[in-house]
């Protein structure tokens, strides 16, 4: 949810911040800059910490990021990094739980386990920038909107460690079809 919330409404957010055009594109644009960095660099993280380790402490850094984004002001410089910041760790982390989450199914089911995670997905790029707008239609602040939008990522870093732990105590059955069950931790 969060992801579509910053793709869409940071440039609306930022606009009355007495920033100009050019320095509003150009923080917008950190966010997938930062994804795409972010996602190249996750590889290692996963491989050294495991899948759901990492997506777990990933998500724990996006809501991180997010708070020290609310608290910015409108530095340009601020809002920048912390935007870059968010990209990183929140698309990152979503290229890592995309490729973990058929570590779950079992081989028979994998793409059908995917596939329906990836379509539950989208409920959320339809009702986050709808909430959003909810919300901004009731005057809220960009520092406010910025701090919700932790909440959901928040609670994407508590299911992943859940889910790290209750794979760890089923004796990891899933990635035995990998051969790998530290993959999971």
């Amino acid at each position: 949810m969060a992801i579509y919330f910053y793709n869409n409404w940071i440039p609306t957010l930022l606009n009355g911040s007495g920033l100009s055009q050019r320095e509003i594109v150009t923080i917008t644009t950190a966010l997938p800059f930062g994804g795409v960095v972010g996602t190249l660099l996750i590889a290692p993280v996963l491989i050294k910490l495991g899948s759901f380790r990492t997506v777990a402490l990933g998500y724990l850094c996006a809501a991180v990021a997010m708070i020290v984004l609310a608290n910015a002001g409108s530095s340009f410089l601020a809002l920048a990094l912390c935007v870059f910041a968010v990209g990183f760790f929140l698309i990152g982390t979503q290229s890592a739980l995309n490729a973990s989450s058929a570590l779950i199914y079992p081989p028979s089911l994998r793409s059908t386990g995917v596939g329906w995670g990836f379509g539950i997905g989208r409920i959320g790029s339809i009702i986050s920038p709808s909430i959003a707008g909810v919300l901004v239609a009731f005057h809220w602040q960009p520092a406010q909107l910025f701090l919700i939008a932790a909440v959901p990522t928040l609670v994407a870093s508590l299911t992943a460690y859940v889910l790290m732990t209750m794979l760890r105590k089923s004796g990891a059955s899933a990635a035995s079809s990998l051969g790998d069950a530290k993959a999971l931790a």
